[in-house]
């Protein structure tokens, strides 16, 4: 019965994580144990010894917090064992990327970055330079399962190849660059004669030319000669486009020195380097191969709100579909109110040339200003052509992440002629912008204009950028025959919650609202992010806080 021991040459601290490197080895009577179980090379004759020695049949990478204990590698020894002496046993160490078929989806979870805590990171180095010889039997042979390989590959191939590059250099395979985005879990190394038993780093770079840099990489200890070697539960961030890359200290590779696409190499680790230049040493395939999985941003869903009271609820969520990565989500959530600002001073252009009832310019504004429309009793008129008036607005007295602007007016014309009609009108960043022309009508009629994103950069807007707002309106026609009597801005925001971690594919979540407003309708919306990037906000779900309890009182006399 296969066995596993903790490799520690492919122990570190990884993103805040202990890596731990689990090698499984057969025993005698094992089928293909013969495979395992292979001659020494001597290191500097590089030719056998004539003794033997046994290598594992497959290696695997977990990640653990620093509070572990010898009971949860044991756990997962016995969960990972089965499957891969499975995919061992059923040939797939002889396919690219095979491997990978005994690796359980349920178990390609990228670890979390913690690397930003430095307390963290301390307790994982201090129990990587703790560890002990550790080995694991289970007591029970479990059956193993076959699962879905991959969906990205990069790299030449780990294959054997007629020649050996020595040690000492980052090497850059230009060989089948990466076909998608997403995260390379399982690496292929073929180490020719002697072993590779110094410091071994295997990940992606991306650049051209004679210009490279590394994107991510991975350390992942000895690498033994005579065959193709397979890791699995790496972690390693893959662009489409990128390229496979090594660097060894000691020991050898197997290369093709005359018919491949191309390696670049330079002296040194060159992992988390920065961009370097490299020198090109021709048509060279090397033995190194990364495979993974396609990611894609998340998505998540609402669930019904429940805990429902006067000011407070629960609203909850679910991930549909993590993208292929561990993602955080959140809420965002917002009653029907709005926050309307009204002009409240001059703009930077008083361009309508006629005004009644109200101020004339630069204070036009006085003519627009008003709640409720008294549509003949103040507005400004146009004198043909087109002309616009900008307005200033109060600073703004709401919170929350801004959803759009809507600009509204209420207008009208003397003559509804084709060429007649009404432009609303933003200015932000120093720039005015219209919007669509809208058709001229003879009664006061009711104008709109939303802008989702503030023109001028292209992002959502800003309180900032509000407080700093005109608005306006350009009155067109060929005669004099345009009015205008109210201008305003709507502002519909949303009170966005914290991102909460570690969310999986049907994992549900919630949020605890507090602070609510009685008898007031609310509508909610979760949104989900991976490494990829965050997706959309989901569909609206919507609840009705309870109404608030009055006390009432009677005074007998």
């Amino acid at each position: 019965m296969a066995y596993a021991i903790v490799e520690k040459t492919g122990c570190v601290v990884h993103k805040g994580n202990v890596q731990l490197r689990l090698d499984f080895f057969l025993e005698p009577g094992d089928p293909r144990y013969e495979d395992t179980y292979i001659p020494v090379i001597g290191p500097e004759t590089e030719e056998p010894t004539g003794e033997c020695r046994l290598i594992p049949f497959h290696s695997h990478f977990i990640y653990l917090p620093p509070t572990f204990t010898d009971k949860d590698i044991e756990a997962e020894i016995a969960f990972h064992l089965p499957n891969f002496y499975k995919a061992f046993q059923d040939g797939w160490d002889k396919v690219a990327g095979g491997m990978r078929h005994g690796w359980a989806i349920e178990k390609r979870i990228p670890p979390e970055d913690y690397s930003q805590d430095a307390k963290k990171v301390a307790q994982c180095q201090d129990r990587v330079d703790s560890l002990t010889e550790f080995s694991y039997k289970p007591e029970e042979e479990g059956e193993g399962r076959e699962h879905p390989a991959t969906a990205i590959d990069v790299g030449p191939g780990a294959i054997n190849r007629p020649n050996s590059y020595g040690s000492g250099n980052t090497m850059i395979a230009k060989g089948n660059p990466a076909n998608d985005t997403g995260a390379l879990d399982t690496f292929e190394v073929w180490a020719s004669g002697p072993s590779m038993t110094g410091t071994n780093k295997v990940g992606t770079f991306y650049g051209s030319g004679t210009t490279y840099t590394n994107r991510d990489g991975e350390t992942i200890g000895t690498v033994v000669y005579g065959a193709k070697r397979t890791f699995t539960g790496l972690s390693i961030a893959v662009a489409i486009g990128d390229f496979a890359g090594i660097y060894y200290s000691a020991g050898s590779i197997e290369y093709d020195g005359s018919s491949g696409v191309g390696v670049y190499i330079k002296s040194g680790d060159q992992f988390g380097t920065g961009e370097q230049t490299y020198s090109s040493i021709g048509t060279t395939d090397i033995s190194i191969y990364g495979s993974g999985a396609t990611l894609i941003a998340p998505t998540g869903i609402t669930q019904p709100a429940i805990n429902i009271g006067s000011t407070t609820a629960r609203i909850n969520g679910k991930i549909s579909d993590d993208g292929g990565a561990s993602c955080e989500a959140r809420f965002r959530y917002r009653t029907g109110e709005t926050e309307i600002l009204r002009p409240n001073a001059a703009g930077s252009e008083c361009g309508i040339g006629i005004q009644s009832g109200c101020s004339a310019c630069p204070d036009h504004y006085t003519c627009v200003d008003e709640e409720s429309a008294d549509d003949n009793t103040s507005y400004v008129r146009h004198e043909g052509g087109t002309q616009r008036d900008l307005y200033a607005l109060p600073n703004h007295s709401g919170s929350g992440t801004i959803n759009k602007i809507t600009v509204h007016a209420r207008c009208k014309h003397y003559y509804a002629k084709a060429e007649s009609g009404v432009k609303l009108s933003i200015r932000t960043h120093d720039t005015t912008y219209d919007g669509d022309l809208q058709d001229a009508e003879l009664d006061w009629t009711n104008y709109s204009e939303e802008w989702e994103n503030n023109p001028n950069t292209d992002a959502p807007w800003t309180w900032e950028e509000i407080d700093a707002l005109e608005i306006g309106v350009a009155l067109v026609g060929s005669v004099d025959d345009g009015y205008c009597t109210q201008v305003y801005v709507e502002i519909k925001y949303w009170t966005i919650t914290d991102w909460q971690n570690t969310l999986e594919t049907n994992d549900e979540y919630y949020e605890d609202l507090t602070g609510l407003n009685p008898g007031t309708e609310y509508e909610f919306q979760t949104q989900a992010k991976n490494s990829v990037g965050e997706g959309a906000w989901s569909e609206s779900a919507y609840f009705d806080t309870l109404a608030g309890i009055h006390s009432f009182g009677i005074i007998l006399g």
